[in-house]
């Protein structure tokens, strides 16, 4: 029998200050650490990639740069 409800303890080792950042955003968005990684990790699984989900997030960072590169040229 499995059980879908089996929870984990992982242990891993993180850069302090991105988690302590993590966890602010965490808490402004009312959502436990816990949550958020795990629904993390259901989108790479549902992408079948992690490096895919990774190059959407450096996209998007890419996009919004050169969306104020072009507002300054405007502003």
């Amino acid at each position: 029998m499995v059980n879908d409800n089996l929870k984990v303890q992982t242990g891993l080792r993180v850069d302090g200050f991105v988690f302590d950042g993590f966890k602010e955003l965490c808490k402004g968005e009312r959502m436990l650490v816990g949550e958020a990684v795990q629904r993390l990790m259901e989108a790479c699984l549902k992408a079948g990639s992690v490096s895919l989900i990774l190059r959407g997030e450096a996209l998007v960072d890419a996009g919004e740069r050169k969306a104020e590169e072009v507002e300054g040229c405007f502003g």
